[in-house]
């Protein structure tokens, strides 16, 4: 079953004292567009995040929002305690106090008060702690909007599927039209033509045989209507595989465009013609819906 290219999907996971809002939107793209949105501090992330946006779609515009939350700074930063710094403190304080050594209040008050000698540092194992609820978030995010777009694309499928069936009922009255009507025009205009310009009868039966098998053959659409139904089997089928097929879908709508463009002009008949107008139209309303199909 086809699939559209819109849609919308978003997921939360917690993990690692981490709490992760993924929300991911798609939209109709001829190519694939990703744009990741991260906290400036996780921005080393957007690869990772990009490849594995790049497994789940193949074309649409996708938009991928990422909120991070620490549920303890413990998630984000370890304490690190700078103790050459802390020492030179320590000296500057015994030398002022006169006291070998500090007090332990005193210690405690280096510590606090010079926010320098303890570093917050951020956690050396950060990305992995933090990748987790990421990746699950996003896989969650994924799956919801690849619901959404298969639900679209039952939809898409259903308006399709009524426009060939048009394209099908129409090339099926060409057909019916076009049998025997096309060579009895053709033999009444040949006659016509040629009892005006032959006196001689002989010549007249040889060159009308000649001229005749020449027009038919400008005139005959049979290998048009055998490849617009050819089109048509073709486009049925796709919209039955899981795999994306949009650009498929489209480029047998051209082909389909050029085989009733070409009906239309070694045509003569006009109820023929005003066929082939009113394909022409219905194509033109496929071609808009098959733009939304992955």
């Amino acid at each position: 079953m086809i699939k559209s290219l819109t849609g919308f999907g978003s997921a939360s996971f917690e993990a690692n004292e981490i709490f992760v809002e993924t929300t991911v939107s798609s939209f109709n793209s001829r190519f694939l567009s990703i744009s990741v949105k991260l906290p400036s501090r996780f921005q080393e992330m957007e690869h990772k995040v990009d490849m594995l946006i790049r497994e789940k779609v193949s074309r649409g515009r996708i938009t991928v929002v990422i909120r991070i939350t620490p549920v303890s700074m413990r998630a984000l930063v370890s304490p690190t305690l700078d103790m050459p710094l802390f020492r030179e403190y320590e000296k500057v304080f015994k030398s002022v106090l006169g006291k070998d050594p500090l007090p332990d209040d005193v210690k405690v008050n280096i510590l606090t008060a010079f926010p320098d000698v303890v570093r917050l540092d951020r956690s050396s194992s950060l990305d992995e702690v933090v990748w987790e609820p990421v990746y699950r978030s996003l896989v969650e995010a994924f799956e919801e909007l690849d619901r959404m777009k298969k639900e679209e694309g039952k939809n898409l499928s259903a308006q399709i599927e009524a426009g060939i069936d048009r394209l099908s009922s129409s090339i099926e009255r060409i057909e019916r039209v076009s049998e025997g009507v096309v060579r009895e025009l053709v033999l009444k205009k040949l006659r016509r033509d040629a009892k005006e310009l032959f006196s001689d009868t002989s010549a007249y039966e040889e060159k009308i045989g000649s001229a005749m098998l020449l027009l038919l053959q400008k005139l005959d659409i049979k290998e048009e209507i055998v490849r617009f139904k050819s089109h048509i089997s073709q486009m049925r089928k796709l919209l039955l595989c899981d795999e994306p097929v949009g650009r498929r879908l489209n480029f047998l709508l051209q082909e389909l465009h050029r085989e009733a463009t070409t009906i239309a002009a070694k045509s003569s008949q006009q109820e023929i013609i005003d066929e082939t107008i009113s394909m022409r139209a219905v194509l033109e309303q496929l071609r808009e819906q098959v733009q939304n199909v992955e």
